[in-house]
């Protein structure tokens, strides 16, 4: 693996708090936190921490949806850090239950002048996070997942 210069680029932190607030994904739980010790009591501080998968900030591997796909152990971390874009589509009159395709990030490209490149890091600006922190998918029904 090849070191990254972290000298010549601004590195920016996308996770988000992670607490019992934290919203569980679609119909799934958020997580519980539990004092199973206190420090004032017990002079060491303690927790019972649960939750299911798809909570917060995390990174699905590709064995996620792909029968014999790569494991989070197997990703190099050289492809988790790099040069990056920020595609904008919030404006683009995509509705709440459509789907992205090719042409809305061709669009993009052509609107802006900037053009996603080979091994960059896409952040995809959907305008969703007017939605945080409810637990609301982009299911058109209730219940819906």
């Amino acid at each position: 693996m090849q070191a990254i210069d972290l000298s010549k680029m601004r590195v920016i932190d996308l996770s988000q708090n992670w607490d019992m607030h934290t919203p569980g994904f679609a119909t799934y739980e958020g997580p519980t936190i539990k004092w199973i010790k206190r420090v004032a009591f017990d002079k060491v501080g303690g927790q019972h921490i649960a939750s299911t998968l798809h909570v917060g900030t995390h990174l699905d591997a590709p064995l996620h949806f792909i029968t014999n796909g790569q494991d989070i152990g197997s990703i190099p971390l050289d492809k988790l850090v790099g040069p990056g874009v920020v595609v904008n589509l919030e404006g683009l009159g995509i509705g709440d239950y459509e789907v992205y395709t090719s042409a809305h990030f061709e669009e993009w490209e052509r609107k802006t002048g900037l053009r996603i490149q080979p091994g960059d890091i896409v952040v995809v600006h959907t305008g969703y996070h007017k939605y945080y922190p409810s637990n609301w998918y982009g299911e058109s029904e209730p219940d819906e997942t």
